[in-house]
């Protein structure tokens, strides 16, 4: 696959632990600063030129590095890439000076039809392959890496081939993509469809992570939801130094979508990440 260029402004790497922000904790992060390595942004909300989530878009890239979380790009949808989408998110990322733009392995629209949810893919060669050529296809529009996370689950896949680890492992070596590591995802798969988070942490290749996502997620009956509306539980935070005794300085970012508590109480699992962060290091050294 043709190696893309990146025309963003950003030029250091991330480092740390960020959040995942909110509108809520706007004026906050602005007026005091905390101390974070970075913030990823939800980009589809700041795509309108001249509205006010652009204007906060510029105004927190001017304190943190910035990355772009995408759930619109519906890499493996059937359905042709949109190019205006990748124009408006290529134009965000330049402006804000985005260190990272990602979106999930799964897809969101068939057949014209836009589900409004994360589905996953089959881990089959012909789903790889497939997702390998659209990959290509938005790289090249956007002129830069993607990162692709892994989609939480909530039916076994029975056309399953290709282990979880090895499926996001050839993703990169075949497109130069890089993956966001969700580690809430894992241990929810492990639960709804008998995933195995600790065998995808040990054999994953570090190199290819750029960064970490940790949230909470809630008990629906017998799944878990990926509802990213509680705190980080600790079965994740063991999951996360599981990952961080291989790879101590990967960056982590914290999300959080619902019931979200002030900035204060967020910044405390900060806090509890970076123990953890600088626990790992203190072992690797």
């Amino acid at each position: 696959m043709n190696v893309v260029l990146n025309d963003s402004k950003a030029e250091v790497p991330l480092s740390g632990t960020g959040l995942g922000y909110r509108t809520k904790w706007y004026k906050d992060l602005v007026r005091d600063k905390p101390a974070l390595g970075f913030l990823e942004l939800l980009a589809e909300n700041h795509f309108a030129r001249g509205g006010p989530a652009r204007w906060q878009a510029r105004q927190l890239a001017e304190h943190y590095p910035v990355t772009l979380h995408c759930v619109g790009m519906s890499l493996g949808s059937l359905d042709r890439l949109d190019a205006t989408y990748l124009y408006r998110l290529r134009q965000l990322a330049n402006e804000v000076g985005a260190v990272e733009v990602s979106d999930h392995i799964a897809f969101t629209r068939l057949n014209g039809v836009e589900y409004h949810d994360l589905l996953p893919l089959p881990g089959t060669e012909e789903a790889l392959a497939h997702l390998c050529t659209r990959v290509g296809e938005a790289q090249d529009r956007l002129g830069r890496r993607l990162l692709l996370e892994n989609a939480s689950r909530y039916l076994p896949d029975v056309e399953e081939a290709i282990p979880e680890q090895e499926f996001m492992q050839a993703l990169c070596e075949r497109t130069g993509c890089g993956l966001l590591l969700d580690i809430n995802n894992l241990y929810v798969n492990q639960h709804n469809v008998q995933g195995n988070a600790r065998r995808v942490i040990q054999q994953l290749s570090p190199k290819h992570v750029g960064y970490v996502h940790i949230a909470g997620h809630e008990k629906r009956g017998k799944l878990l939801l990926d509802s990213h509306a509680a705190e980080v539980p600790g079965s994740v935070w063991d999951l996360l130094f599981l990952w961080l005794e291989r790879s101590p300085d990967t960056p982590v970012l914290i999300e959080r979508d619902g019931e979200l508590p002030p900035l204060s109480e967020q910044l405390q699992q900060v806090a509890v990440s970076e123990s953890l962060r600088s626990q790992a290091q203190t072992h690797a050294a």
